[in-house]
């Protein structure tokens, strides 16, 4: 063994040393994965906080969450027609961040988004702006228009 090591420590050194690293490597690898999930996280919080609190700053903008809200009487305004714009590209970006992995998106999530979405003005909207979409975010509207969640016509918001 002594003569094994005498002859062949520089090997084994190195050796060491590429494991280590290869080791090191994925534990940072494994921690920044995390840091990004979390940024994601945060992001998508702020941007969330930043669409909803419109509804506060703009109080024109709450009959989007009236479920009786009678579109034939007064179309979707182009205030709310924009504030939905602002949901449904939220929402794009939060499919979009779960598919690729960096979020994951709760099952109250997705009940709310059904419950916004089958509201009359999100619905008009959702429905005239679902050709200008991504063949994917179409079909996922879609489903969510179409899926009867157990908080369908409840007036919570995603």
């Amino acid at each position: 063994m002594t003569s094994w090591l005498a002859v062949n420590w520089f090997t084994l050194i190195q050796t060491a040393g590429v494991i280590g690293g290869l080791f090191y490597s994925a534990v940072a690898l494994r921690l920044d994965t995390k840091v990004r999930r979390t940024e994601v996280i945060l992001d998508l919080t702020e941007a969330h906080r930043e669409i909803w609190e419109r509804l506060i700053d703009r109080p024109e903008l709450v009959r989007v969450l009236d479920p009786t809200a009678d579109l034939q009487a007064a179309p979707p305004t182009t205030a709310e027609r924009r504030f939905v714009l602002l949901v449904l590209l939220h929402l794009d970006a939060v499919r979009t961040a779960a598919k690729e992995g960096a979020y994951q998106i709760s099952s109250g999530v997705t009940d709310d988004v059904r419950s916004f979405l089958s509201l009359p003005i999100p619905r008009a909207v959702t429905a005239s702006a679902t050709p200008f979409q991504s063949t994917d975010f179409q079909s996922f509207l879609a489903e969510m228009l179409a899926s009867e969640g157990p908080m369908r016509g409840r007036s919570r918001h995603p």
